[in-house]
């Protein structure tokens, strides 16, 4: 048996992976919503080289990754693909007051052409606790841009500032 591996099955909620035999080699099929089907938790599946190639391949594509912003809404809501996100624990000024040009213009900067990671209140962030997952139709997150936090980048150039109600003080240090 040239060019086999063995791996060992990761289960997921979405979907599980089910060994299939064909009488010669094993093969992994991808099955919605099963209950106690395939291979156990623990139980090797041996693949041909091919189809682990087309596997890790298909996992690298379908890997959630940073996505740049496309739009600014204002100093502290922006969207990243098409979902709309609230920067956690700060406030800037809304569209309309004094200074909310200013902010959104800054964090338009801080975000072109980057790449963006957003991890949502609940999932370790500053706000967990304390905030809700949601706000006004927005996910409430902690975003990055190349490893920094955009919160703490807006507080530190004075176009929002740190909401302890929310953050802890985390953006006040």
């Amino acid at each position: 048996m040239r060019n086999q591996f063995t791996f060992q099955i990761a289960w997921s909620e979405k979907f599980k992976l089910c060994r299939i035999r064909d009488g010669r080699r094993d093969t992994l099929r991808a099955i919605g919503d099963m209950k106690n089907t395939g291979p156990g938790p623990t139980e090797p599946v041996a693949l041909p080289m091919r189809q682990i190639l087309a596997l890790a391949l298909g996992l690298l594509v379908l890997t959630p990754c940073a996505v740049a912003a496309n739009s600014v809404v204002d100093g502290d809501t922006l969207y990243v693909g098409r979902l709309k996100y609230r920067l956690c624990g700060i406030d800037a000024p809304e569209r309309g007051q004094l200074g909310s040009q200013a902010a959104a213009d800054h964090l338009r900067y801080i975000t072109k052409g980057k790449a963006i990671a957003c991890r949502p209140v609940g999932e370790g962030t500053p706000c967990d606790g304390r905030s809700s997952r949601k706000s006004h139709g927005r996910i409430v997150a902690q975003c990055f841009v190349d490893g920094q936090d955009i919160a703490a980048e807006m507080v530190r150039s004075g176009h929002a500032r740190d909401w302890p109600k929310f953050s802890g003080g985390y953006y006040a240090r």
